[in-house]
């Protein structure tokens, strides 16, 4: 008759060391809260191995099982307030918390403010989940696995080991993350602490992810709206996001310290990714969004910030293709900026669209440096590139070719400057003949009237306007075609009147004082000066002239200089058809797009 009670009680004693008082009953908010403020644990035994929240709370927690909680204003009033108004001391939480099956009210929040978790977080197969957090931090993780979930928005709430979402949770709205920060603390990775004996997996250690959400088959919106995630420079803490699927996917004014994992992501509406500030890498492998809906600024993933990852777990990007041997990963991250590029393109936007295709085609120029040696035609394209990205950017960029023509054009000009010119003469010839008269006035004692013969000798103009108006039968039409002889003449008569005025001071250059010759030799110094610029500024003039001829020309008549500038004109001629080709090919490629 004895074995019969004990049994009983065995049983009865078994259930309560590992269930707690509310388990399987209906309960409010409130009698929630006051449980896991309370030093109520659950005990560790065989029935918690496996439980994420048993396996990292060695300070002891509690499980909420079958559950079903509804609104009583009466009790839950409290907390609504504490949530509306805030409260100055926060409420703090030691052990870790674990739902499993249990129902939240249809249309009531489960609201929480000012709460500190030290000890991990855990839904559990829940159902009808309204969950918001405002001014709260998580210590540990916060984890769900499968159940329903409304919607989760957490406001201003830190979390310090991780976030995870499994496959299986169905989340009919979305998750919100409003100025939230994400970080992994560093005395956790140094001294992980576990309770060995409920690993399901025996001693060996499991970090909590930093951020994971695994959702494949139930889209749902996500939202991070001034979010900072800080992780410790590692690949394995990722806010990964990787093989799930969105029904709008946002990133607003972020600071992202740790590797992005979109790698497989599919979002079916909107993906905004706006003042995004990426201090690693983006791992963006058979990304897939609608590019009519999307919003990407192009600078914030720039810079080969776009990645994949390797079988071995490294990190491929633009700056280190030089070291890859196999096509397939080559093409996978090419495939990523084909994706933005066509995205960019179908939305108008020429100068992210442009910036992308640089970029795209500087990383095939470096994966084709070393791949020429194997293939004459990876050389070829090799060096087309190489010329491409020299003068016009890919065709991007005319303008550059223009600019490039621009140093063509002076750089030869230089060299001509220094060859003999035909269109020099005239001008050399003038200046020669103004330092003959000079010499003329310094040697023979003359004035400077005597060495011109514009005063010695009538020319054949003057004894053509005298013998028109001296003719009274000379028909009227005549004399007017005669009008730019006389301007002419105008012209020669008041060179003479200045001449003759500088003759009056100048006299004969012994006749004159010591203070008057100090005033010529500066005068006539002066006068030497604007010549020789004159002609100076001519020469140069004629070589950029010339330059610009050669270069726009494909062949004219005689060339106007001699020795081996000559032949230079040849090859600056080449110069300018390839420049004015790629200049055409592109303005015409950017006119089309």
């Amino acid at each position: 008759m004895m074995i019969k009670p004990l049994i009983i009680s065995f049983f009865i004693g078994f259930h309560v060391l590992y269930a707690s008082k509310l388990d399987y009953k209906e309960v409010s908010f409130d009698d929630v809260i006051q449980a896991m403020l309370s030093d109520e644990k659950d005990n560790y035994n065989q029935n918690t191995i496996g439980s994420p929240v048993s396996f990292h709370s060695p300070n002891g927690f509690l499980i909420f099982r079958g559950l079903k909680i509804t609104f009583n204003r009466e009790k839950d009033n409290v907390w609504d307030e504490r949530f509306s108004k805030g409260s100055p001391t926060n409420l703090v939480i030691k052990k870790g918390i674990e739902f499993i099956d249990c129902e939240f009210p249809a249309l009531y929040w489960f609201v929480l403010r000012n709460f500190i978790f030290e000890g991990p977080v855990c839904f559990r197969r829940c159902k009808s989940v309204f969950l918001y957090f405002k001014d709260c931090v998580f210590l540990h993780h916060l984890t769900i696995r499968g159940g329903e979930f409304h919607f989760l928005h957490a406001e201003r709430t830190e979390f310090h080991l991780g976030f995870n979402v499994s496959e299986g949770v169905i989340i009919n709205d979305y998750l919100h993350f409003s100025h939230c920060k994400f970080q992994y603390s560093q005395n956790f990775l140094k001294n992980p602490f576990y309770v060995p004996h409920q690993n399901v997996l025996g001693n060996l250690e499991i970090y909590p992810s930093f951020y994971q959400i695994n959702n494949k088959n139930n889209p749902f919106s996500l939202f991070f709206i001034h979010c900072d995630f800080i992780a410790p420079d590692t690949n394995f803490l990722q806010l990964d996001l990787s093989h799930s699927a969105f029904s709008s996917l946002e990133f607003n004014n972020c600071f992202i310290h740790s590797l992005l994992n979109l790698s497989f992501v599919n979002v079916e509406n909107q993906f905004k990714f706006k003042n995004v500030h990426l201090k690693r890498h983006i791992l963006a492998e058979a990304l897939n969004f609608n590019p009519a809906n999307s919003k990407v600024d192009w600078f914030q993933i720039d810079s080969c910030r776009i990645a994949v990852e390797l079988e071995n777990g490294d990190i491929l990007n633009g700056k280190n293709v030089q070291t890859l041997n196999d096509d397939y990963y080559f093409n996978t991250l090419i495939s990523v900026y084909a994706l933005l590029y066509n995205c960019y393109k179908s939305q108008g936007n020429k100068l992210s669209a442009n910036q992308c295709y640089i970029e795209w085609k500087d990383i095939e120029t470096i994966y084709l440096n070393q791949k020429k040696i194997k293939n004459f035609d990876f050389y070829f394209f090799w060096v087309m590139n190489v010329f491409l990205k020299t003068f016009c950017d890919y065709g991007t960029n005319p303008i550059k070719s223009m600019i490039w023509s621009f140093y063509v054009i002076v750089i030869f000009s230089m060299v001509y400057l220094f060859f003999p010119n035909i269109n020099n003469l005239p001008d050399e010839y003038r200046y020669t003949k103004r330092l003959k008269i000079l010499l003329s006035y310094f040697t023979e004692n003359k004035r400077i009237s005597e060495c011109l013969s514009i005063f010695n000798n009538q020319s054949e103009n003057d004894y053509l306007l005298k013998k028109l108006y001296s003719q009274n039968h000379v028909p009227n039409f005549l004399l007017w075609f005669s009008i730019p002889i006389k301007i002419k003449r105008y012209w020669k008569l008041l060179k003479i009147k200045w001449i003759r005025k500088l003759d009056q001071y100048t006299g004969r250059w012994n006749e004159l004082n010591s203070s008057r010759k100090k005033w010529v030799i500066f005068l006539y110094t002066g006068l030497m000066i604007s010549s020789f610029l004159y002609v100076g500024i001519i020469k140069i003039l004629n070589a950029l002239m010339l330059s610009l001829n050669v270069f726009s020309t494909l062949g004219f008549g005689d060339i106007p200089v001699e020795g081996f500038a000559k032949y230079l004109t040849v090859v600056e001629g080449f110069i300018g058809w390839f420049l004015l080709s790629i200049f055409s090919v592109a303005l015409i490629s950017q006119i089309i797009q």
